[in-house]
């Protein structure tokens, strides 16, 4: 089973509607890079969370913050993995054969 570091702030809880508001970041991510992806997301509050620690309380929000952390961890990665490799790219020359589409 493979594992993701989730960071979360919640900035704010609106008891009216029953949510909070969590912006999720991966590390490494930017508020300048990532804008609106990072959040605040409405994550609904639940009566089953009345009687949880903080630690699984963190848990439970962290695992709502999953799917968003990971897009931008395979974002940064690729990124990174990207970079890599046209930095040892640089001066290397390349003969390539392409297919030409057919008119």
């Amino acid at each position: 089973m493979s594992t993701i570091n989730v960071n979360f702030e919640i900035t704010g809880v609106n008891s009216d509607r029953g949510v909070m508001y969590v912006k999720y970041w991966a590390d490494g991510a930017t508020i300048e890079r990532f804008q609106s992806e990072i959040g605040p997301y409405e994550v609904a509050i639940s009566s089953s969370m009345d009687n949880v620690t903080e630690q699984e309380l963190n848990t439970i929000i962290a695992t709502f913050g999953a799917p968003i952390v990971l897009r931008q961890k395979q974002i940064l990665d690729v990124s990174n993995n990207l970079i890599a490799t046209l930095t040892a790219e640089i001066n290397e020359q390349k003969a390539v054969v392409v297919d030409l589409p057919t008119p």
